[in-house]
């Protein structure tokens, strides 16, 4: 009984072992690219752009300006629709005048300060306006906080 025991628990440590191994080394020798900041790296050999870590994991583009183009335009959808259920939750009389302002406040500040070109940005915040998802008087807030960008 005991060299069963023993056996068994000499086996389940070298599993272990090969596991680690096994683990490690895939990690150290998945390929020699460094990652950029966004977790992404350029694939000389695929001719491509594609992500390892972070909110692009596992997707290729064909350049950076490709993908850093896709989040800025995710970001604004996410913004777009953030503001568009802030004005829904506020039309059922679930936020007060107070809560509503608040909070679209927030989203429009971290808008005026996304990363990209303001004149794009503006546009953007035209379509919002435009929507009916912002107020004139927080387009002109956002407006002149794009303005001072330029």
């Amino acid at each position: 009984m005991r060299y069963h025991f023993r056996t068994m628990v000499d086996s389940r440590i070298l599993l272990a072992a090969c596991l680690l191994l096994i683990t490690i080394s895939s990690n150290l020798y998945a390929h020699g690219g460094g990652l950029d900041d966004y977790g992404c790296h350029r694939n000389s050999s695929e001719g491509n752009y594609h992500c390892h870590e972070g909110e692009y994991y596992g997707l290729d583009f064909n350049s950076q300006q490709d993908m850093l183009r896709q989040r800025e335009r995710d970001r604004l959808q996410a913004i777009d629709d953030e503001l568009r259920e802030l004005k829904q939750l506020h039309e059922e009389e679930l936020l007060t005048d107070d809560e509503y302002r608040n909070k679209w406040t927030k989203v429009l500040t971290e808008f005026a300060s996304m990363p990209g070109k303001p004149k794009d940005l503006m546009r953007q915040l035209k379509r919002l306006y435009d929507k009916g998802l912002i107020r004139e008087q927080d387009y002109n807030k956002g407006r002149e906080a794009l303005v001072e960008r330029l």
